[in-house]
């Protein structure tokens, strides 16, 4: 196999999706207002109403946002579908930028990985 002709399967892009929201969880849990995000990640099957009900009872919105990540991580979507919320939302595009980064940079990390492991 050529090193160039590399790439990720759907379940390491998967993983690197969760490891992003890992390494973003504190960030994230100060900046995500989960509600904002209900209607849309209902919408698009990734919470049910029992899970929104979940979060909602959550004390604190730092509480509420790392219940919703908890709920993100499941759901190999998760991550995406949450980008096209904040997308919708127009507030915090910022974060958008952030998570993209931080994907992008574990992409490439495994993908430098299987290299590694390939010659």
């Amino acid at each position: 196999m050529e090193p160039t002709a590399l790439s990720l399967t759907e379940e390491d892009l998967t993983e690197v999706k969760k490891d992003a929201l890992e390494n973003l969880r504190v960030y994230l849990c100060e900046k995500i207002i989960a509600e904002r995000h209900f209607d849309h990640l209902r919408a698009k099957k990734i919470l049910s109403r029992e899970d929104t009900e979940e979060i909602s009872c959550r004390t604190s919105s730092r509480k509420r946002a790392g219940k919703l990540l908890d709920y993100l991580q499941e759901n190999p979507k998760g991550l995406d579908t949450l980008v096209e919320s904040i997308r919708r939302e127009k507030t915090q595009n910022f974060l958008i930028q952030k998570i993209t980064d931080e994907v992008l940079k574990l992409r490439n990390i495994k993908l430098e990985h299987l290299k590694g492991k390939a010659s």
